[in-house]
């Protein structure tokens, strides 16, 4: 999936009913053209290439404490809102 265009990865995410992750801005854009488009995914969260592996290790468990699957839907989250 790697080499896999973001709207496939994305695509593929909100097909089997996971948070699409990325550190492709371009996924931004790709959730506004969902959004306008009036299609659905499960959440997006973009993980700043030059985060520290460690502080992307708190914000993922941090988010997966406090986060449902339904506040997560159709919504981006970054990362490093939610490391100090």
């Amino acid at each position: 999936m790697r080499e896999a265009s973001d709207e496939i990865q994305l695509a593929y995410a909100t097909s089997n009913g996971y948070v699409f992750t990325t550190s492709d801005v371009a996924a931004l854009r790709l959730h506004e053209l969902w959004m306008q488009q009036g299609k659905q995914h499960k959440g997006i969260l973009y993980i700043d290439p030059h985060m520290p592996t460690e502080q992307v290790a708190a914000a993922l468990t941090l988010i997966d404490s406090i986060a449902s699957p339904e506040e997560m839907a159709n919504r981006v989250l970054f990362a490093h809102e939610f490391v100090s």
